[in-house]
């Protein structure tokens, strides 16, 4: 029958130790501490190796794309031999990781109805409507698991974040205010109300605030991103890689180390010296070539593509962009739904070529098999990419009010996006407007965004 008001989802396993071992791995990935996560959810599949909830654990806490689908494929091995709302949760994963943002709604919503209340399945719901920048459902999910479960703590930096995206700093701050109340001692919460403070252009407030994260676990290596996107900011661009290098030093694996080197080439472009930071994107790329981590190539490669494309080394750029796409289709055990969510990326990735080469007829081939192909997916991300390309070749054009209704279509979290809505604005003679948007994009001020780093690039033109 039905479950009992107030049930959570059950934690299907036949061992004791297996289910003692996932209660702790999922505290410590609630508490964003997933690289601690991962040798617990290790110990509970050890423990019971048919134990699905445990390996769809581990697929999360991972960083590489190669283990997270390893993990990930094991526990959709396992489903049958679950509950049903455990198979939906391993459904809805698999649907996110397949890039359909629609299917994994809907298992998500039907776990909710089934387990109303549970905070979180709550939170799952409202991490799917947050990914797809739905931020008001996020939030109508997100306070319903508050109710149930005021203490709670993952939902406060959920609540803050989709505020945040929304622009209402005052109630991000409350949430996140709340989040350190109920987790004091614990360096998350200091890290997103410094991400917030950083959002909000409040640079020395934030770096001590990542201090403080840093003073509770000095290994939670967010906050010495966070520090040195605010030294990037701050043009003090040697501190900043110097804080890149002590956390590069202590990294405890791979995953680690290419966050670290990614952030040293965004601290390169934030410089403007794209020699260097594709050097260093190089680096990071070696590092998945040696774990022969093809799908971590694949994304090193579109980093390449975009940086080339930024120094207008065009040639280089689509080189990248095919390799990216070849890496990801020849990878070994990866399913035709991901390999054709790749092949949508590299729609979008020919057409910017197509673009910075002014070829305007292909790249309105690869922007309407995008729209097509992103729509049928159910893929929300790349149907914004589709009415961002769409909406470069009416600025091409200098059909403004096309530009304009397009890019506001697009992902409104990319400064890049943003820029370009300026730009059209500027076409139009509508010189304050273009001037408040192009001025929005620069001091976006978001946590190692290597598009922000190239707007701030940008001849002013506006």
């Amino acid at each position: 029958g039905a479950p009992a008001a107030g049930e959570k989802v059950p934690i299907t396993t036949s061992s004791d130790a297996a289910r003692a071992s996932y209660l702790e791995a999922r505290g410590l990935v609630e508490r964003l501490r997933a690289q601690e996560a991962k040798a617990v959810f290790r110990k509970a599949v050890d423990a019971d190796p048919e134990f699905a909830l445990a390996w769809l654990g581990l697929a999360g806490a991972q960083n590489s794309a190669k283990e997270f689908f390893a993990a990930l494929d094991r526990a959709v091995a396992l489903a049958p031999k679950a509950t049903p709302a455990e198979r939906l949760m391993i459904a809805a994963a698999q649907a996110g990781a397949q890039g359909d943002n629609a299917t994994q709604t809907r298992k998500l919503q039907k776990l909710t109805a089934l387990y109303p209340s549970d905070e979180r399945a709550l939170v799952l719901l409202g991490n799917v409507h947050f990914a797809a920048q739905r931020y008001a459902d996020a939030i109508a999910a997100y306070e319903r698991a508050v109710e149930i479960a005021p203490e709670f703590s993952q939902t406060y930096n959920q609540l803050g974040y989709s505020y945040r995206f929304l622009g209402r700093f005052e109630e991000a701050e409350k949430a996140f205010t709340e989040y350190t109340r109920v987790l004091p001692d614990d360096p998350n919460p200091w890290d997103s109300l410094a991400e917030l403070q950083m959002k909000r252009g409040r640079f020395d407030d934030a770096i001590a605030n990542y201090r403080k994260a840093l003073a509770v676990r000095p290994d939670f290596f967010n906050s010495n991103l966070g520090i040195a996107t605010c030294l990037d900011l701050k043009g003090r661009h040697a501190e900043a890689r110097a804080e890149l290098d002590a956390m590069i030093a202590r990294a405890q694996d791979d995953g680690q180390r290419r966050a670290g080197l990614f952030a040293r080439t965004v601290s390169w472009a934030y410089e403007g010296d794209l020699t260097a930071a594709r050097a260093e994107m190089g680096r990071q790329a070696a590092i998945a070539e040696k774990n022969q981590d093809a799908l971590g190539r694949s994304g090193d490669e579109a980093a390449m593509g975009n940086l080339a494309l930024a120094a207008g080394d065009l040639d280089a750029a689509a080189r990248h962009f095919a390799r990216a796409l070849e890496l990801a289709e020849s990878a070994p055990a990866v399913s035709d739904a991901v390999k054709a969510n790749q092949a949508r990326f590299a729609m979008f990735n020919r057409a910017k070529v197509a673009l910075a080469r002014r070829d305007l007829d292909a790249a309105k081939k690869e922007q309407q098999a995008l729209a097509t192909a992103a729509e049928q997916a159910g893929n929300p991300f790349q149907v914004r990419f589709a009415h961002e390309i769409a909406g470069r070749i009416a600025l091409a054009e200098k059909r403004w009010d096309d530009a304009l209704a397009e890019l506001g279509q697009a992902n409104q979290l990319d400064p890049y996006v943003r820029y370009r809505m300026a730009q059209a604005h500027a076409g139009k003679g509508d010189r304050a407007k273009a001037r408040e948007l192009a001025d929005g994009a620069r001091n976006d001020n978001t946590l190692v965004n290597l598009n922000l780093a190239l707007v701030r690039q940008e001849k002013d033109e506006i």
